[in-house]
């Protein structure tokens, strides 16, 4: 399995086994073995495949089919939310499902996008308006580091951030409209 994977990640990469073993500072002859399988990497050089091509060791030994330790969070993410989802009321599931689609659409168009830029300015102001929810529900604890005890102080602070929450709003909707238009 282990070969495989080289092989596999140093094919996308469009490299050939002496480029490879070049960047790795190894023979390409035991390179070729271990993508035959002839012979197994030692752990160092697992360590550095690994971090070559950015994936996980259990990734290149077949344990897992999960390249990423970003994609493993994703995964244990999304399963966590299943499993509360599946505990819900129906009206609160249906709900929760409908916000989870606006973003997987939101998400998905902007990744599509081909100005990376715009992308990126796109996703810091979504970023914000999402982080600001997130402090309301956490008593802007995390975030800003109060910790309101009273509704009014919580309203307080709402206040005092929402000229910056308006501000990513706004810049949404111009890019949103720029994209409609242009």
């Amino acid at each position: 399995m282990f070969g495989e994977r080289i092989r596999t990640l140093r094919r996308e990469k469009n490299m050939t086994l002496r480029d490879l073993a070049d960047k790795l500072n190894i023979p390409f002859t035991t390179l070729g073995n271990y993508e035959r399988e002839d012979r197994e990497p030692n752990v160092s050089t697992f360590l550095a495949l690994a971090d070559f091509f950015d994936v996980s060791v259990d990734y290149l030994t077949g344990k897992q089919d999960i390249r990423t330790s970003d994609q493993y969070g994703f995964q244990r993410d999304f399963s966590l939310l299943e499993d509360l989802l599946k505990q819900a009321t129906p009206d609160i599931r249906k709900k929760a499902e409908d916000i989870i689609n606006q973003l997987t659409i939101i998400i998905g168009d902007e990744l599509e996008a081909t100005d990376v830029r715009e992308t990126s300015k796109t996703f810091e102001h979504l970023f914000q308006v999402v982080d600001f929810i997130f402090s309301m529900k956490m008593g802007f604890k995390y975030n800003y580091g109060q910790d309101p005890s009273t509704p009014y102080e919580c309203i307080k602070l709402y206040l005092e951030h929402k000229p910056t929450l308006d501000m990513n709003l706004n810049n949404l909707c111009e890019i949103y409209a720029n994209k409609k238009n242009g």
